[in-house]
C-alpha cells in the first residue's frame, strides 16, 4: 500500500479481528513486557558500573540508529525498504564496534578503559 509516496506499515493484526482477541494480546503483550522489565531490574544487582551509567549506555547505542531512521525518513524522496535496513545494519555495525572496540563514549563501561 502506498499513501502519499510512503509505505503505510500493514497493521499488526487483520483489520477483521475481533476485539475479544484483540484485547487479549495486548494483555499477553503487557503481561510479557512486565515480565522482562522485573528480569532486566532483578538482573541489575548484578551490575558493576552504575545503573545509569548503564542505562545512558545502551540509550546512546540504540539512539542513534533510530535517529538515522528517522531523519532517512524524513527526505524529500522516499527510500526503499531495502535501503533504510541496509543502513541500519551498517549504524549497528559501527556502534557495535565503538563499544566495544573503543573508550568512546562509554568511560567505566564495556569499552576499553581510557
Amino acid at each position: 500500500m502506498r499513501h502519499g509516496g510512503r509505505h503505510r506499515p500493514s497493521p499488526p493484526l487483520p483489520p477483521d479481528t475481533p476485539p475479544e482477541r484483540q484485547l487479549r494480546r495486548v494483555r499477553l503483550l503487557t503481561a510479557f513486557f512486565g515480565l522482562v522489565q522485573i528480569a532486566v531490574g532483578i538482573a541489575g544487582q548484578w551490575l558493576t558500573a552504575s545503573v545509569v551509567v548503564s542505562v545512558l549506555g545502551i540509550a546512546a547505542f540504540t539512539t542513534g540508529i533510530v535517529l538515522g531512521l528517522f531523519f532517512l525518513g524524513m527526505l524529500p524522496r522516499p527510500v526503499s525498504q531495502r535501503a533504510a535496513l541496509a543502513g541500519l545494519a551498517v549504524g549497528l555495525a559501527g556502534m557495535t564496534w565503538i563499544f566495544f572496540a573503543t573508550p568512546l563514549a562509554w568511560p567505566g563501561t564495556r569499552g576499553r578503559a581510557a
